[in-house]
């Protein structure tokens, strides 16, 4: 049986640390599988984010185009129409002038600027921004429109990002020739508007959170690429040239015509006065793209981690720090119980040893005063020196049985942390003759051989006197014991040189010294060394001389080498003039 416990607690071990193992691969699989899923998770969502953000940015603009489509269009319906916007659109500062066009009025400004100070439309001057965009009016003026090119331009309004403006070209006919471009509708527009109210809106509405902006959004033009807005002020030239996901906000289609540009003046002239209407029904919904012979303005998105991969890791790693940290904890717990279930057997045994020691121990004495007794009381030993002898053998196994119960009684005392001690200033000298006078029997009855040596100057100590007495009678008990056939105990009391308010009592013996092994384990309850388990005892003598020399305010130490002998140092405060004077 005894053969059998073991290996079925190191099988137990074994099959608990291979369930921790295969725990532990099966957390690494989870965590992989979790951080795949939220990979795409996370893609999936950032792609509806960036579509509904790149439609609902449409729709602002389209709104605007919608606000100046439909029939007829004159310059007072268009004037109209720009007086509404203003009075009824959320954003009414994202329209900021309307241009009209004509590329058939060579009499007069083929340009027109609706005047918010007079209600009507007024010549004006081509202003520097609209330049590149006047150019390719006038390219497009030049050219032969076909029939499916017409109906691709109804409605259709394109996005000049450099000026910002909206652009609708106006296409006519000549009485059945082929269809012209006649005109266009300009609308300006408010890059504050756009980058101050409409950005902001649109990223904190699709890449927002409870703690702010998921994702960084960079909106860029040209190349290479210029900042419009960002939410974050952290964008870096890296975070403007790639991202999580980057798209253009408007899109962008082929140019219609293709040619060279050509001046104002080739524009062949017609009547100022005709109305720009195309020959197209008003319910025809806008239709927006991008400038084509520009970059446009793109969408780049990334996470605010660094990117979508680096959120999956950090991710991945916090899984990873948790789960391995609960099995760790669960490792952790079960070596605790393996070690503390370990000591529990240890202490067990080591309880069985001392009640199989102190059932032997007892036993003696009993059995001789018994064995004693019954001599006498049945007339055996009728001499009168015989009788003291037994008088004093019964004495002397009585102090032995009397001093095995108090020590095992000061053991359940001391362990169960019920005693307490009064500290006061004390004669070490006079507690150290006490002990020795206590312990005189043991020594004779041993043939011990003391030496004593006490400095004459020594000072008071802070201990209890009783004690302090009886931690010295187990440290001399001790070495008498252990002290070989003819024991040699010296004590020693000096004041300590080292720093500090101590006094130090050494207790010496001869004898066979405590095994390396055993040094650190001496001062546990129910310890037997090596070199001791011939010698009859408890093992209660040393730890009850470190308890009550701990509980005192010292503490006690001990040095020894085999064949040679052991010395055991009682360190207790000395009582100083300033103690006195607390007092």
């Amino acid at each position: 049986m005894t053969a059998r416990k073991p290996a079925l607690s190191i099988a137990v071990v074994c099959v608990l640390a291979a369930i921790l193992v295969g725990l532990a691969i099966l957390q690494v699989h989870w965590t992989n599988e979790l951080s795949r899923a939220e990979r795409e998770r996370l893609r999936a969502s950032l792609r509806v984010a960036v579509t509904r953000f790149r439609r609902d940015f449409d729709d602002e603009l389209l709104d605007v185009c919608w606000s100046f489509v439909g029939r007829p269009q004159t310059l007072a319906v268009y004037a109209d129409r720009y007086e509404n916007w203003r009075e009824t659109s959320p954003h009414p500062d994202l329209v900021t002038n309307l241009y009209i066009w004509q590329a058939d009025n060579v009499e007069g400004s083929p340009l027109l600027r609706y005047s918010d100070s007079v209600g009507r439309f007024r010549p004006a001057q081509w202003p520097r921004k609209l330049a590149p965009l006047r150019t390719l009016l006038l390219r497009q003026a030049a050219e032969r429109l076909s029939i499916s090119q017409t109906v691709a331009l109804v409605n259709r309004w394109t996005l000049d990002e450099l000026t910002p403006a909206l652009v609708h070209l106006v296409i006519g006919d000549h009485g059945g020739a082929a269809p012209r471009l006649t005109g266009a509708v300009i609308v300006g527009l408010d890059l504050g508007t756009i980058q101050h109210e409409i950005f902001p809106s649109l990223a904190k509405r699709y890449f927002g959170g409870r703690g702010g902006l998921v994702y960084q959004v960079s909106i860029v033009t040209g190349n290479p690429a210029q900042l419009l807005f960002q939410s974050s002020p952290s964008a870096t030239s890296n975070n403007l040239q790639m991202g999580d996901a980057a798209v253009s906000l408007v899109p962008r289609q082929p140019p219609t015509v293709q040619s060279d540009v050509v001046e104002e003046a080739d524009v062949p002239p017609l009547d100022a006065t005709r109305t720009l209407a195309p020959k197209s029904d008003e319910h025809v919904p806008p239709v927006l793209v991008a400038t084509p012979e520009l970059w446009g303005w793109r969408l780049i998105v990334h996470h605010r981690s660094g990117s979508v991969e680096a959120a999956v890791l950090r991710l991945r790693r916090r899984n990873l720090t948790v789960s391995l940290g609960v099995l760790l904890l669960l490792a952790v717990s079960m070596t605790m119980i393996i070690v503390w279930a370990q000591r529990a057997h240890s202490l067990a045994r080591l309880q069985m040893s001392l009640v199989a020691g102190v059932s032997h121990e007892l036993r003696t004495p009993l059995a001789v005063i018994r064995s004693a007794a019954d001599n006498l009381a049945d007339g055996v030993i009728g001499d009168a020196g015989q009788v003291k002898k037994y008088g004093t053998l019964i004495r002397e196994e009585d102090r032995k049985l009397s001093d095995m119960v108090a020590q095992i009684l000061a053991f359940a005392v001391e362990s169960s942390r019920y005693r307490t001690y009064e500290a006061r200033p004390l004669n070490l000298s006079a507690a150290i003759d006490s002990a020795i006078s206590d312990c005189r029997p043991l020594l004779e009855s041993s043939g011990a051989t003391l030496e004593k040596h006490i400095d004459p100057d020594l000072p008071a100590v802070r201990a209890d006197a009783a004690a302090l007495g009886r931690c010295l009678e187990n440290l001399l008990s001790n070495a008498i014991k252990y002290g070989g056939p003819k024991p040699w105990v010296g004590i020693r009391a000096n004041a300590a040189r080292a720093p500090g308010h101590e006094v130090q009592v050494h207790i010496e013996d001869r004898g066979s010294g405590i095994h390396p092994d055993d040094l650190r384990y001496v001062f546990e309850p129910f310890y037997r060394g090596k070199t001791t388990q011939q010698v009859h005892g408890t093992g209660l003598g040393l730890s009850l001389a470190r308890e009550i020399a701990e509980a005192m305010g010292g503490r006690l130490s001990v040095q020894s080498e085999l064949g040679r002998g052991s010395c055991f140092t009682l360190h207790l405060p000395s009582f100083t003039p300033k103690d006195q004077a607390d007092g």
